[in-house]
């Protein structure tokens, strides 16, 4: 296991798939390589800190596999109004196929998201108790780099309360 430059990926977890179940899995040692118990196996799911997720199939075996380095998304959500760190929210990434993950929490630190995103264009959509939700953002991700992001949530406005004023 190694990067696009060559080097050496330890404590990567390579796994054995089968239909979508976790068979069995190894961790690479520091210089990238891994043992398999022997098994028919076809694909292999591999990951590792800082890299996208990827499978490997039973062609790629006899050489090194290479990770591509992972984006990394960083969201700062602010009030609008105030500039003060907002206390809770939930960060959702779209794809351009429509496809969403999330709910990652974020609080008064904003939220690091990464491993689990594709360089490429995304759009970031938030939900925060007391805010209205905003339009979502596009933003556009890039391998290896991290991307950060601030988000200016606009507070709800007050509910009247219905009373006359005296």
């Amino acid at each position: 296991m190694h990067d696009a430059e060559g080097r050496a990926v330890g404590s990567a977890r390579v796994c054995y798939v089968d239909d979508e179940t976790v068979q069995r899995c190894a961790i690479t040692d520091d210089a990238g390589r891994f043992e398999m118990p022997s098994m028919e196996l076809d694909t292999l799911e591999v990951a590792a800190d800082g890299f996208l997720v990827r499978d490997a199939s039973a062609e790629e075996f006899d050489r090194p596999i290479v990770l591509q380095p992972a984006p990394t998304l960083y969201v700062r959500l602010v009030d609008a109004r105030t500039g003060e760190p907002i206390e809770s929210a939930d960060v959702f990434v779209a794809f351009p196929s429509g496809r969403e993950m999330g709910p990652f929490p974020a609080n008064r630190a904003g939220v690091r998201v990464k491993r689990v995103i594709e360089p490429g264009k995304v759009r970031l959509r938030v939900e925060a108790a007391g805010y209205a939700p905003g339009r979502p953002r596009e933003v556009e991700l890039i391998g290896g780099k991290e991307t950060e992001v601030e988000l200016r949530l606009e507070p709800e406005p007050e509910p009247e309360s219905g009373e006359p004023d005296s």
